[in-house]
Protein backbone atom coordinates (compact mmCIF):
# COMPACT_ATOMS: atom_id res chain seq x y z
CA UNK A 1 0.00 0.00 0.00
CA UNK A 2 2.77 2.46 0.94
CA UNK A 3 5.38 1.29 -1.60
CA UNK A 4 3.61 -0.67 -4.37
CA UNK A 5 6.71 -0.56 -6.56
CA UNK A 6 8.57 -2.65 -3.97
CA UNK A 7 5.86 -5.28 -3.51
CA UNK A 8 6.86 -8.80 -4.40
CA UNK A 9 4.49 -11.10 -2.54
CA UNK A 10 4.07 -13.43 0.43
CA UNK A 11 4.76 -17.17 0.50
CA UNK A 12 3.59 -19.17 3.52
CA UNK A 13 5.44 -22.51 3.50
CA UNK A 14 4.23 -25.68 5.17
CA UNK A 15 6.20 -26.08 8.44
CA UNK A 16 6.47 -29.80 7.67
CA UNK A 17 8.41 -29.20 4.44
CA UNK A 18 12.03 -30.27 4.20
CA UNK A 19 14.47 -27.59 3.00
CA UNK A 20 14.43 -29.17 -0.47
CA UNK A 21 10.63 -29.22 -0.63
CA UNK A 22 10.47 -25.59 0.52
CA UNK A 23 12.97 -24.56 -2.14
CA UNK A 24 10.99 -26.41 -4.83
CA UNK A 25 7.77 -24.68 -3.76
CA UNK A 26 9.37 -21.23 -3.93
CA UNK A 27 10.96 -21.92 -7.31
CA UNK A 28 7.62 -23.13 -8.66
CA UNK A 29 6.11 -19.77 -7.86
CA UNK A 30 8.88 -17.44 -8.88
CA UNK A 31 9.40 -19.15 -12.23
CA UNK A 32 5.84 -18.42 -13.28
CA UNK A 33 3.65 -21.31 -12.18
CA UNK A 34 1.90 -19.06 -9.66
CA UNK A 35 1.07 -16.28 -12.13
CA UNK A 36 -1.66 -13.99 -10.88
CA UNK A 37 -1.17 -14.83 -7.22
CA UNK A 38 0.94 -12.66 -4.93
CA UNK A 39 -0.04 -14.24 -1.60
CA UNK A 40 0.21 -18.01 -1.55
CA UNK A 41 0.21 -20.69 1.16
CA UNK A 42 1.46 -24.27 0.75
CA UNK A 43 -0.01 -27.09 2.80
CA UNK A 44 1.13 -30.55 1.85
CA UNK A 45 0.77 -30.91 -1.91
CA UNK A 46 -1.87 -28.16 -2.11
CA UNK A 47 -1.34 -24.52 -3.00
CA UNK A 48 -3.79 -21.85 -1.76
CA UNK A 49 -4.30 -18.30 -2.97
CA UNK A 50 -5.61 -15.56 -0.67
CA UNK A 51 -9.32 -14.76 -1.04
CA UNK A 52 -11.68 -12.56 0.93
CA UNK A 53 -15.13 -14.16 1.07
CA UNK A 54 -18.32 -13.52 2.96
CA UNK A 55 -18.62 -15.78 5.99
CA UNK A 56 -21.74 -17.54 7.20
CA UNK A 57 -22.08 -17.10 10.96
CA UNK A 58 -23.88 -19.85 12.82
CA UNK A 59 -26.54 -18.88 15.35
CA UNK A 60 -25.58 -19.22 19.01
CA UNK A 61 -27.17 -18.81 22.41
CA UNK A 62 -25.00 -15.88 23.50
CA UNK A 63 -21.81 -15.59 25.48
CA UNK A 64 -23.34 -16.61 28.84
CA UNK A 65 -22.34 -13.95 31.34
CA UNK A 66 -22.68 -14.75 35.05
CA UNK A 67 -23.35 -12.66 38.13
CA UNK A 68 -20.98 -14.78 40.25
CA UNK A 69 -17.86 -14.15 38.16
CA UNK A 70 -15.31 -11.41 37.55
CA UNK A 71 -14.66 -10.18 34.02
CA UNK A 72 -11.52 -8.28 33.05
CA UNK A 73 -11.54 -5.76 30.21
CA UNK A 74 -8.13 -4.53 29.05
CA UNK A 75 -8.53 -1.16 27.41
CA UNK A 76 -11.67 -0.99 29.51
CA UNK A 77 -11.55 2.78 30.02
CA UNK A 78 -11.47 3.59 26.32
CA UNK A 79 -14.55 4.25 24.21
CA UNK A 80 -14.69 0.66 22.91
CA UNK A 81 -13.98 -0.90 26.30
CA UNK A 82 -16.69 1.10 28.05
CA UNK A 83 -19.22 0.20 25.38
CA UNK A 84 -18.40 -3.50 25.73
CA UNK A 85 -18.52 -3.23 29.52
CA UNK A 86 -21.99 -1.66 29.47
CA UNK A 87 -23.23 -4.38 27.14
CA UNK A 88 -21.83 -7.04 29.47
CA UNK A 89 -23.66 -5.53 32.44
CA UNK A 90 -26.89 -5.52 30.44
CA UNK A 91 -26.23 -9.23 29.75
CA UNK A 92 -25.88 -10.10 33.44
CA UNK A 93 -22.25 -9.39 34.42
CA UNK A 94 -21.99 -7.92 37.92
CA UNK A 95 -18.24 -7.72 38.58
CA UNK A 96 -16.03 -5.85 36.11
CA UNK A 97 -12.38 -4.86 36.30
CA UNK A 98 -11.59 -2.15 33.75
CA UNK A 99 -7.88 -1.75 32.97
CA UNK A 100 -6.41 1.30 31.28
CA UNK A 101 -3.02 2.93 30.90
CA UNK A 102 -4.37 6.00 32.67
CA UNK A 103 -6.80 5.50 35.52
CA UNK A 104 -9.46 7.69 37.07
CA UNK A 105 -9.26 10.09 40.03
CA UNK A 106 -10.05 8.68 43.47
CA UNK A 107 -13.77 8.18 44.02
CA UNK A 108 -14.05 11.09 46.43
CA UNK A 109 -12.81 13.36 43.62
CA UNK A 110 -15.26 12.19 40.97
CA UNK A 111 -17.72 15.04 41.51
CA UNK A 112 -15.04 17.72 41.36
CA UNK A 113 -12.85 16.62 38.45
CA UNK A 114 -12.65 19.19 35.64
CA UNK A 115 -11.41 16.74 32.98
CA UNK A 116 -14.07 16.22 30.26
CA UNK A 117 -12.55 12.82 29.45
CA UNK A 118 -12.69 11.68 33.06
CA UNK A 119 -16.22 12.99 33.51
CA UNK A 120 -17.38 10.96 30.49
CA UNK A 121 -15.73 7.79 31.80
CA UNK A 122 -17.11 8.33 35.32
CA UNK A 123 -20.61 8.81 33.91
CA UNK A 124 -20.29 5.55 31.96
CA UNK A 125 -19.24 3.66 35.09
CA UNK A 126 -22.04 5.15 37.17
CA UNK A 127 -24.58 4.03 34.58
CA UNK A 128 -23.25 0.48 34.89
CA UNK A 129 -23.38 0.66 38.67
CA UNK A 130 -26.95 1.92 38.49
CA UNK A 131 -27.77 -1.38 36.74
CA UNK A 132 -26.39 -3.32 39.72
CA UNK A 133 -22.78 -3.92 38.76
CA UNK A 134 -19.63 -3.47 40.84
CA UNK A 135 -17.06 -1.78 38.62
CA UNK A 136 -13.38 -1.36 39.49
CA UNK A 137 -11.21 0.90 37.32
CA UNK A 138 -7.45 0.49 37.60
CA UNK A 139 -4.46 2.19 35.98
CA UNK A 140 -2.50 -0.83 34.76
CA UNK A 141 0.02 -1.27 31.98
CA UNK A 142 -0.90 -4.73 30.72
CA UNK A 143 2.52 -5.07 29.09
CA UNK A 144 3.94 -5.18 32.64
CA UNK A 145 3.25 -8.76 33.74
CA UNK A 146 4.03 -8.17 37.42
CA UNK A 147 1.77 -5.13 37.63
CA UNK A 148 -1.05 -6.99 35.91
CA UNK A 149 -0.73 -10.05 38.15
CA UNK A 150 -0.69 -7.91 41.32
CA UNK A 151 -3.90 -6.16 40.26
CA UNK A 152 -5.75 -9.41 39.56
CA UNK A 153 -4.51 -11.02 42.78
CA UNK A 154 -5.64 -7.97 44.77
CA UNK A 155 -9.22 -8.60 43.68
CA UNK A 156 -9.09 -12.13 45.08
CA UNK A 157 -7.90 -10.86 48.45
CA UNK A 158 -10.84 -8.45 48.50
CA UNK A 159 -13.32 -11.27 48.05
CA UNK A 160 -14.13 -10.85 44.38
CA UNK A 161 -15.11 -14.07 42.56
CA UNK A 162 -12.60 -15.78 40.23
CA UNK A 163 -11.96 -14.32 36.79
CA UNK A 164 -14.18 -16.10 34.27
CA UNK A 165 -13.62 -14.04 31.14
CA UNK A 166 -11.10 -11.74 29.46
CA UNK A 167 -11.81 -9.02 26.92
CA UNK A 168 -8.68 -7.58 25.28
CA UNK A 169 -9.48 -4.39 23.39
CA UNK A 170 -6.41 -2.36 24.34
CA UNK A 171 -4.48 -0.78 21.51
CA UNK A 172 -2.22 2.04 20.40
CA UNK A 173 -2.50 3.81 17.04
CA UNK A 174 0.38 5.56 15.29
CA UNK A 175 -0.03 6.98 11.81
CA UNK A 176 3.48 6.65 10.38
CA UNK A 177 4.70 5.34 7.04
CA UNK A 178 6.78 2.22 7.47
CA UNK A 179 9.99 4.00 6.44
CA UNK A 180 9.47 6.85 8.89
CA UNK A 181 8.96 4.89 12.09
CA UNK A 182 11.59 3.80 14.60
CA UNK A 183 11.93 0.51 16.43
CA UNK A 184 10.47 2.20 19.51
CA UNK A 185 7.43 3.37 17.52
CA UNK A 186 6.78 -0.18 16.35
CA UNK A 187 7.30 -1.61 19.82
CA UNK A 188 4.80 0.80 21.43
CA UNK A 189 2.03 -0.38 19.12
CA UNK A 190 3.06 -4.04 19.15
CA UNK A 191 3.35 -4.41 22.91
CA UNK A 192 -0.14 -3.14 23.75
CA UNK A 193 -1.78 -5.88 21.71
CA UNK A 194 0.80 -8.67 21.48
CA UNK A 195 2.65 -8.56 24.81
CA UNK A 196 -0.47 -7.41 26.63
CA UNK A 197 -2.39 -10.41 25.32
CA UNK A 198 0.40 -12.82 26.24
CA UNK A 199 0.41 -11.41 29.78
CA UNK A 200 -3.36 -11.68 30.14
CA UNK A 201 -3.12 -15.28 28.96
CA UNK A 202 -0.32 -16.05 31.43
CA UNK A 203 -2.12 -14.45 34.38
CA UNK A 204 -5.19 -16.62 33.80
CA UNK A 205 -3.35 -19.80 32.80
CA UNK A 206 -5.02 -22.85 34.32
CA UNK A 207 -8.24 -21.01 35.15
CA UNK A 208 -11.47 -22.36 33.62
CA UNK A 209 -12.30 -19.24 31.61
CA UNK A 210 -15.66 -19.03 29.85
CA UNK A 211 -14.07 -16.93 27.11
CA UNK A 212 -10.96 -15.01 26.08
CA UNK A 213 -11.93 -12.42 23.46
CA UNK A 214 -9.40 -10.34 21.54
CA UNK A 215 -10.34 -7.39 19.34
CA UNK A 216 -8.40 -7.56 16.09
CA UNK A 217 -8.79 -5.24 13.10
CA UNK A 218 -9.35 -5.28 9.36
CA UNK A 219 -5.91 -3.68 9.22
CA UNK A 220 -4.50 -7.20 9.58
CA UNK A 221 -5.68 -8.16 6.09
CA UNK A 222 -6.67 -4.98 4.24
CA UNK A 223 -4.08 -2.38 3.17
CA UNK A 224 -3.82 0.55 5.58
CA UNK A 225 -1.21 3.16 4.76
CA UNK A 226 0.65 4.33 7.84
CA UNK A 227 -0.47 1.37 9.94
CA UNK A 228 2.23 -1.24 9.39
CA UNK A 229 2.89 -1.73 13.10
CA UNK A 230 -0.84 -1.83 13.88
CA UNK A 231 -1.41 -4.40 11.13
CA UNK A 232 1.40 -6.59 12.49
CA UNK A 233 0.02 -6.41 16.03
CA UNK A 234 -3.44 -7.43 14.85
CA UNK A 235 -2.02 -10.29 12.77
CA UNK A 236 -0.56 -11.55 16.05
CA UNK A 237 -4.02 -11.47 17.64
CA UNK A 238 -5.48 -13.43 14.72
CA UNK A 239 -2.78 -16.07 15.13
CA UNK A 240 -3.15 -16.11 18.92
CA UNK A 241 -6.90 -16.74 18.64
CA UNK A 242 -6.43 -19.51 16.07
CA UNK A 243 -3.70 -21.18 18.12
CA UNK A 244 -5.71 -20.95 21.36
CA UNK A 245 -8.78 -22.48 19.73
CA UNK A 246 -6.69 -25.28 18.25
CA UNK A 247 -5.30 -25.97 21.72
CA UNK A 248 -8.81 -26.22 23.16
Amino acid sequence: EEHPSLWGGLIDLDPAYSPASAADAVMTLVTGAGAGEDQVAFRGDRRYGLRLVRATIAANDGIGLRADATYVIAGGLGALGLKVAHWMVECGARRLLLLGRTGLPARHEWDTTDSPRDRARILAIRKMEALGASVRAAAVDITDAAQLLATVERLATEGWPPVAGIIQCAGVLQGRLVGDGSDDDFEAVWRAKAQGTRNLDAVTAGQPLDFFVVFSSMASFLPSAGQASYAAANCFLDAFAADSRAAG
